[in-house]
């Protein structure tokens, strides 16, 4: 079949074992056969690790339903090697845009949807929509009562009649605007595609046998990380800015840059890059304490009240921890931090203050925002304040900022810590090694037990596309006593599915905000995995 003109591979056709492109095969049992050497371990499931190789051929491995993937820095590529890998993945996304349908808006139904939850749910359903039917949507919701988006006052949409969303993201299938990074790995774009002629179709190809490996349940048979990618490629498209929020995105500043920069001139490398996601406000429920140690992946869920804040020294401690690791390898390169916290105090002052031989040896980058707005009371999406539309554009313009980072330390139980991962995982279009703070990693929900659910994670699909709110009351009831140990639904839905089915439920016009999947592997028991 074709689209526009473009060869796709017939998606309803039977997948044979031998069907994927021989480079997706070769590259899945090297990984595979690297690890395997590098640790002297036997042979072993390795669906959900994630293999990397550094320049000089240090392997690394991340278990992905893990809350602690920080030593994975160690296999952190050197720029060129970086910058080729940016510039793969924006032909990734250009080569998605040709060959995929558009049509309709991408809605997030719920009026007061976060910001976080609403790009993860619209991504969910994005990726879904195109491993089953190569489809995607054309455009945002332009529905003006989102209340994150509903008041902007920007000219550029007053003048271009845009509202809600489509006044911060533009349409899906528009050409993808660019930041520095990208810029920079252009030039390397265009020498990749004048000394391989053959790139675009073997990029196609590899696109292809995810699509093909997802809707027919052969997911396992193809790198964990080609997953995580693809849906943040996904992700990236509809997160693809406008003006108003370009604007936005601009206005940060920086702590202590001059210093570092102008000690180390002669450095010619550019700075690692670590995103931290400190997490405050409405996320402070449990007693209103900070917590002094971060959360282990067996810790309880953190459901509504239950939710838990941690103190600045958890953070620092991972960043501390990067820093150590990362050093022994470079120790001539430096550290920028790019932090984004809801948190109405002054951050940047209690780290100058009590971390000050920290503070002194990196750079930091903050969005500059009057954190007066922070202090609002209830949730963030309730009725008790008026700051949405400054909240829902603070966390806009934070998602892009974090996605600066090449490594990640914060919440990946919180959704909007799962997006900002995602973005980051796109725009360097590789592994981003991570430290989660609340136990919970990028496959698990926050209000659920992540070390109990661990067994019931059987897939990436499992992993980057459960959600129990999206599943809750289409043949699946929450577990009565959740209010008390969090959500069980992921280990409810596994054990209801008969062996060898996989059920696909799809959610029409005047039902829940997407349409939702739950893709189960002939040889595992599987969920959908989303997060709140």
């Amino acid at each position: 079949s074709t689209n526009n003109g473009n060869p796709r591979a017939d998606l309803t056709a039977p997948i044979a074992d031998n069907e994927f492109s021989p480079e997706t095969r070769r590259e899945h049992v090297h990984l595979k056969r690297d690890f395997l050497q590098s640790t002297g371990k036997q042979e072993e499931d390795l669906t959900m690790t994630i293999i990397t190789k550094s320049d000089i051929g240090t392997t690394c491995a991340c278990d992905i339903v893990s809350a602690d993937c920080l030593d994975s820095v160690k296999c952190i590529p050197e720029q060129a090697t970086s910058l080729r890998s940016v510039a793969i993945g924006i032909l990734l996304r250009r080569l998605i845009k040709k060959t995929a349908k558009f049509e309709g808006p991408s809605f997030v139904r719920d009026s007061r949807c976060p910001v976080g939850k609403g790009f993860q749910y619209k991504t969910i359903n994005a990726w879904l929509s195109w491993v089953n039917s190569n489809e995607l949507p054309l455009q945002h919701d332009p529905s003006p009562s989102h209340i994150f988006f509903k008041n902007a006052k920007h000219k550029y949409c007053a003048d271009n009649s845009l509202v809600s969303f489509q006044c911060y993201f533009t349409s899906i299938n528009e050409q993808e605007e660019f930041d520095t990074l990208e810029t920079e790995a252009l030039p390397y774009l265009d020498d990749l595609l004048k000394t391989n002629q053959e790139l675009e179709q073997k990029t196609i190809r590899q696109m292809q046998d995810i699509q093909a490996a997802v809707s027919k349940d052969k997911g396992n048979e193809i790198h964990a990380l080609h997953h995580l990618r693809m849906m943040a490629h996904i992700l990236r498209m509809l997160f693809n800015r406008q003006e108003p929020l370009r604007e936005l995105s601009s206005r940060t500043r920086s702590f202590n840059a001059n210093e570092n920069e102008e000690s180390q001139k002669q450095i010619v490398s550019p700075p690692l890059r670590v995103s931290i996601h400190i997490r405050r406000a409405d996320a402070c429920m449990a007693n209103g304490k900070l917590v002094k140690e971060a959360s282990p992946l067996d810790s309880s869920a953190q459901q509504f009240a239950l939710r838990i804040c941690y103190a600045t020294s958890v953070y620092m401690d991972a960043l501390q921890r990067l820093k150590d690791i990362y050093t022994k390898r470079d120790p001539t390169r430096r550290i920028e931090v790019f932090v984004s916290s809801d948190d109405a105090s002054s951050l940047m002052d209690e780290i100058r203050d009590q971390f000050a031989d920290l503070y002194k040896s990196l750079t930091w980058r903050i969005h500059d925002v009057d954190r007066e707005r922070f202090n609002y009371k209830g949730f963030v999406e309730g009725y008790d304040h008026k700051n949405h539309n400054l909240l829902g554009e603070a966390a806009a313009a934070d998602l892009w900022l974090l996605s600066n980072g090449e490594v990640f330390i914060g919440h990946l139980g919180s959704r909007f810590g799962k997006v900002a991962y995602l973005l980051a995982t796109a725009r360097y279009n590789r592994f981003i090694p991570f430290f989660s703070v609340d136990g919970h990693s990028v496959c698990c929900e926050i209000d659920e037990p992540c070390g109990e659910m661990k067994p019931y994670i059987t897939s990436m699909s499992d992993c980057l596309t459960f959600s129990h709110d999206l599943v809750q009351g289409r043949g699946h009831v929450l577990n009565k006593d959740y209010f008390e140990v969090g959500s069980y639904m992921r280990k409810i839905v596994a054990q209801a599915l008969p062996e060898n089915e996989s059920p696909n439920v799809e959610v029409t016009e005047g039902e829940e905000s997407e349409t939702i999947h739950n893709t189960v592997a002939a040889d595992n028991v599987s969920t959908n995995n989303d997060n709140p």
